[in-house]
């Protein structure tokens, strides 16, 4: 399989290279370019109106194409666009979901001993427990959503 340039993504949408290559979000977001709300606009258009370091940019998403996280799929190596829809639910909840179920509890401990241990002297504690503490309702919620309604 052969690595994507950035050079060649130049004529889609930002919204459609995100959608291909998630690898490029963190490059987007650390140069400051507008993927999600400005999602239909070309590319190219949305890093020059949105930064100044374009060719910065195109470095760095050369990097993030080049050591993009392929998988294995039955011993071929694949990228999540090439997934059918059973496929990709089947990652989604054997990598994501997986990983979140057994990573939340351990990180809500973790957090509750912190808070515990340090709250009286660090009263922002109780705030960022309270958030954690949304957020990780929040995920478990949408998990059993997609789980149970969405994915069958």
């Amino acid at each position: 399989m052969q690595t994507v340039k950035f050079n060649e993504l130049k004529r889609l949408s930002i919204g459609e290279v995100v959608t291909r290559h998630p690898e490029l979000v963190k490059v987007f977001m650390d140069y400051g370019v507008d993927f999600c709300c400005g999602g239909d606009r070309n590319i190219m258009e949305a890093i020059e109106k949105d930064t100044d370091e374009v060719d910065a940019l195109s470095m760095e998403a050369d990097k993030a194409l080049e050591t993009a996280s392929l998988f294995e799929l039955d011993g071929e190596k694949v990228t999540l666009d090439t997934l059918t829809s059973e496929q990709l639910i089947t990652r989604i909840i054997n990598t994501h979901h997986k990983f979140l179920r057994i990573t939340l509890p351990k990180l809500s401990e973790l957090m509750f001993k912190i808070l515990e241990v340090h709250g009286d002297r660090h009263p922002e504690l109780f705030d960022i427990h309270k958030t954690f503490g949304g957020l990780k309702t929040e995920l478990e919620g949408h998990m059993i959503k997609e789980e149970k309604k969405l994915f069958p």
